[in-house]
């Protein structure tokens, strides 16, 4: 990600939802954070419902980061107004 490539981002990032343990790197809801924000830009919208949206990993963290539901759900869900108020 610090790199700007942020397909491969999300890749890396999808793929280590359901082994990372590095806590003290930085906590888990930074870390499902970076992961929807680096999905939204490279995913299609089929991957994004599959991988992220219906995802249970990140639905049980998406309620404890402010604004991140709002975010992902408005824009899968074609809400614009809703999208860029969050």
């Amino acid at each position: 990600m610090s790199t700007r490539n942020f397909k491969k981002a999300a890749s890396l990032f999808l793929g280590s939802i359901s082994t990372f343990t590095t806590y003290e790197i930085f906590p888990y809801e930074t870390f499902i954070f970076y992961t929807v924000l680096t999905s939204i830009i490279t995913l299609d919208r089929v991957s994004l419902k599959q991988k992220v949206v219906d995802a249970p990993e990140i639905l049980t963290v998406l309620g404890k980061i402010p604004f991140l539901s709002e975010f992902l759900n408005s824009l899968y869900e074609c809400q614009y107004k809703a999208f860029f108020s969050a």
